[in-house]
């Protein structure tokens, strides 16, 4: 008997170091961890190809504090904690209050 398994988007797929991971469900999993609005998403790695990164909308808790929690949790594991952190004050929303995903990470990476 075969379950089909919804893993996330094709297009939020992120290649690092040959390993596919889905922003959603570590996204999910952070969700227990982190008291603050977030998405995960990447940037180009000349190492990786990808690497993670984590976009937290005025954080409560400093990035160091943020990294331990993350390292803490028996959820994740070490390819899904993202390598960089950035912050933002307000995400790129719809008139829905929905996040924009890729609006958002285009306006912070022009930081």
């Amino acid at each position: 008997d075969q379950e089909f398994e919804w893993l996330g988007r094709h297009d939020n797929v992120i290649n690092s170091g040959g390993i596919k991971l889905f922003p959603e469900q570590i996204e999910s999993k952070l969700q227990d961890i982190l008291n603050d609005r977030f998405i995960v998403a990447s940037e180009e790695d000349g190492t990786l190809g990808e690497k993670i990164i984590l976009i937290i909308e005025n954080p409560s808790d400093s990035e160091e504090a943020i990294y331990d929690k993350m390292k803490a949790s028996d959820d994740l594991n070490k390819h899904e904690i993202p390598k960089q952190i950035y912050t933002t004050n307000k995400f790129v929303e719809t008139i829905n209050g929905k996040i924009q995903r890729s609006k958002t990470i285009a306006s912070v990476m022009k930081k």
